[in-house]
C-alpha cells in the first residue's frame, strides 16, 4: 500500500483533493462494501483508458474504494502527455477518463452489465449459503469426472495425483471428504484431500503434473440450474478455471454444458 500510495502522489500531485480524500477516507462499513473486485475496477477502467486518444503505454495506480461516493479511482500516467482518472461509479455504472480541469470524458463506457452479474453472484452466493443444494457429494464426483481424461494416466505419470478442496458453505474451502474420495473410482487416478498436498518451501514450486483441484459451490440460476466454477493448477504455467451449468433431479446431478473462464 505504501507504494501504491507514494506512486499516486507522485505522478498525480497535481489531484491533491482526490489523493488526500482517498488517504483520510473512513474504513468502509460492511454496507458500503464495494460491488466489484477491485481487480475487476481495475480491468475495466483500462479498457476506458484504452480509448483516450493517444494512449499507448500507461503505469496504472489503482485508489481504494471510495464508499462515501461509491466509486472506484483509477490514476493513469502516460510515457509522454498528463495524466488522468478514470472513475467507475457503481451506483450508475458509468466509467469516465477525465483529465485536470476537465468535465468532459475523454472516453466513456459502462459496468452496468458486470456489476448486474456481480450482485445476482453475490446473491446466488449468499442463498447458496444459506440453502445449500442436495447432494453436494455426487455434485462433486460429476465435476471430477468431467475433469478425468479420456485416457487414464500411466501410474505415477502427469496428472495421476489429484489434491481435491470443495465449497460448501462455509468460509473457506475444505477437504473433499473421505466418503466421496472412496467412491472416486476413476482409472489411473490417486485422489487425496488437498490438505495431503505437499507443503510448499521456500525456493519450491508446485510438483509439475500433481493436480490441485477446487470446485466452488453450486450458484442457482434463473432456468432452475446450477452455475459451478472449478478450478485446477498443476505446475508452472498450467492451470485453468471452468464454469459447468448442471442440472439436479431424483437420478442425482446431471452436467448441461460447460465454458472455460480462463486458461494458461
Amino acid at each position: 500500500m505504501r507504494t501504491v500510495t507514494a506512486r499516486t502522489l507522485c505522478l498525480h500531485a497535481r489531484w491533491p483533493a482526490l489523493v488526500l480524500v482517498a488517504s483520510i477516507a473512513a474504513p468502509a462499513f460492511a454496507n458500503d462494501a464495494p460491488i466489484l473486485s477491485q481487480m475487476q475496477a481495475i480491468d475495466l477502467s483500462s479498457r476506458v483508458a484504452r480509448q483516450v486518444p493517444g494512449v499507448t503505454d500507461l503505469v496504472i495506480a489503482p485508489m481504494p474504494y471510495e464508499a462515501a461516493n461509491l466509486r472506484w479511482v483509477t490514476l493513469f500516467k502516460r510515457n509522454t502527455g498528463d495524466g488522468f482518472i478514470v472513475t467507475l461509479d457503481e451506483s450508475t455504472g458509468e466509467i469516465c477518463a477525465l483529465f485536470e480541469h476537465q468535465d468532459k470524458c475523454a472516453a466513456e463506457g459502462s459496468a452496468s452489465d458486470e456489476i448486474a452479474k456481480a450482485k445476482a453472484v453475490a446473491k446466488a452466493s449468499e442463498e447458496a449459503r444459506l440453502h445449500p443444494p442436495p447432494d453436494l457429494e455426487d455434485l462433486w464426483l460429476t465435476v471430477l469426472l468431467k475433469i478425468a481424461p479420456s485416457k487414464a494416466p500411466s501410474p505415477g505419470g502427469f496428472g495421476s495425483t489429484w489434491y481435491v478442496s470443495v465449497s460448501t458453505g462455509a468460509e473457506k474451502p475444505v477437504d473433499l471428504p473421505a466418503t466421496a474420495i472412496a467412491k472416486a473410482q476413476i482409472p489411473g487416478i490417486k485422489i487425496f484431500p488437498a490438505s495431503a498436498a505437499p507443503s510448499a518451501t521456500v525456493g519450491s514450486a508446485v510438483t509439475q503434473g500433481e493436480y490441485h483441484i477446487g470446485i466452488g459451490l453450486p450458484l442457482k440460476r434463473p432456468d432452475g440450474n446450477y452455475d459451478v466454477t472449478y478450478s485446477y493448477y498443476c505446475g508452472v504455467v498450467c492451470a485453468a478455471s471452468m464454469t459447468a451449468v448442471m442440472s439436479h433431479d431424483h437420478w442425482g446431478w446431471h452436467l448441461i454444458s460447460s465454458r472455460m473462464n480462463w486458461i494458461s
